[in-house]
């Protein structure tokens, strides 16, 4: 009677801990989703920014050229 019980305990609480993992496991996977999501944001808008000064620079360059 008492190893049965204590077995049935056991397994309650390994289930327990069972689910106690796998919500915190799926708590940090949507972090690291949520990290990836914001620094590829930021790297796009780093690039966008910096696509942008590269042709800035190349259209001055060519009018500057036609002037000559």
């Amino acid at each position: 009677m008492f190893l049965e019980t204590t077995r049935k305990r056991i397994v309650a609480i390994a289930g327990e801990v069972i689910t106690h993992a796998r919500s915190i496991e799926i708590r940090m996977m949507n972090y690291i989703y949520k990290e990836v999501c914001r620094v590829k944001a930021i790297m796009n808008s780093v690039f966008t920014v910096d696509a942008n000064r590269l042709s800035r620079m190349t259209t001055s360059r060519h009018s500057s050229l036609t002037f000559l």
